[in-house]
């Protein structure tokens, strides 16, 4: 790939780790990113259940919503790309509006981390220069990626910086446990539950957080019990889910415990997430293109030659509508998959009363986060 650091093209590496269930997990150092994770349903048969590319271009695409990699600095918004270190005011990129958000322009999943195999881990290494995207400090980042013998997929990752700082880091990770390319109909098959009282509210219109920390009582953020996405998605505010999620932790605020269960009853498949983050980002896709039906029938005509008149990019152009193509040709639309993602407070350096998210040169960063699969027990 081309880098804009760099005077000649840099090589990207691809690790694929596998166990004895035939679980296989491929990763890259472009961005520290999850590319597939190839699981076995309950008759045997192995899917790839997280939405991705097949090719190192569309990672690197300006239209790439961040498919698998890894966001920082903050990997959630910041409001007016601004936040204040005591007296001292810091400027952030700004690539949503005004408003800084996934780690700005040029983040965390479009840079070439340094990698290295050690025993059963794979560690990528990156360095975040002084300024970079407009964070104060260097900002030395490892993250650690790991799979376990019992269908655990392990993300540990620590930093380190030589100001203070704030920091937020995580893994775009948009499951689909019926398959990646089954799209909507696949995704409302899922039940969810999600282990939070309280979520982060936000203004309708600007997405910006107000500071208020909500009951999920009596509101359609309440997944304290399974929720079938079928009926969830259809009511929630906005087409679907976009919301972070106040986690409910014990005594030991810090620890890694349970955050979500995502569950596919036709194949048997559960994803079960536990972290040390202290919210969870959960979003349906909402964004991604949504055609009109009319789009997708002359789009099949197109292609079995039967529409001559227009090419498939004036036929875009035409419905307002670019097409997201995925991985075996794949065309991901909205709702075609669920963003799971444990992260800090949105805004958090605006509210004091959220989850401190300043990072002292003389403490380490460290989140942890166990993404399990398994089979549901038959009755």
């Amino acid at each position: 790939i081309d880098e804009p650091t760099e005077s000649t093209k840099q090589v990207v590496k691809r690790y694929t780790f596998i166990n004895s269930k035939n679980t296989a997990i491929q990763v890259i150092n472009y961005g520290a990113t999850v590319i597939s994770i190839s699981v076995a349903d309950k008759n045997g048969h192995f899917s790839d259940v997280i939405l991705g590319f097949d090719k190192i271009e569309d990672y690197q695409s300006e239209t790439n919503p961040y498919f698998g990699g890894t966001l920082g600095r903050f990997s959630s918004i910041i409001s007016d790309g601004t936040f204040k270190l005591g007296s001292e005011e810091f400027y952030l990129s700004q690539n949503s509006g005004q408003n800084h958000v996934l780690g700005g322009c040029y983040g965390f999943d479009k840079r070439r981390f340094i990698s290295l195999i050690k025993t059963l881990l794979v560690i990528m290494t990156y360095v975040s220069m002084d300024v970079e995207e407009g964070y104060p400090g260097i900002l030395m980042v490892q993250t650690e990626f790991s799979l376990t013998k019992n269908n655990s997929f392990i993300v540990h990752t620590k930093a380190t910086s030589s100001k203070p700082t704030i920091i937020g880091l995580s893994n775009n990770l948009i499951f689909n446990l019926a398959g990646h390319g089954t799209g909507p109909t696949g995704l409302k098959q899922h039940s969810l539950i999600v282990n939070a009282d309280k979520f982060v509210k936000t203004d309708f219109d600007t997405g910006v957080p107000t500071g208020e920390l909500q009951n999920v009582g009596a509101t359609f953020y309440d997944l304290r019990v399974p929720r079938p996405l079928s009926k969830a998605i259809v009511k929630a505010p906005g087409g679907g889910y976009d919301q972070t999620f106040c986690l409910t932790k014990g005594l030991q605020r810090h620890s890694v415990s349970f955050a979500t269960r995502l569950v596919h009853p036709e194949s048997g498949r559960f994803l079960e997430i536990q972290t040390d983050q202290p919210g969870l980002h959960v979003y349906t896709c909402n964004r991604l293109p949504n055609p009109d039906p009319t789009f997708h029938l002359i789009r099949l005509a197109i292609c079995l030659n039967l529409l001559l008149i227009y090419t498939e990019a004036e036929v875009e152009e035409m419905f307002g509508q670019k097409l997201i193509e995925g991985k075996s040709g794949c065309m991901y639309r909205n709702h075609g998959g669920i963003l799971l993602m444990p992260q800090e407070y949105p805004d958090a350096p605006r509210f004091p009363q959220f989850p401190s998210v300043l990072l002292q040169p003389s403490k380490e960063y460290s989140r942890t986060t166990i993404y399990r699969f398994g089979i549901v027990p038959l009755p």
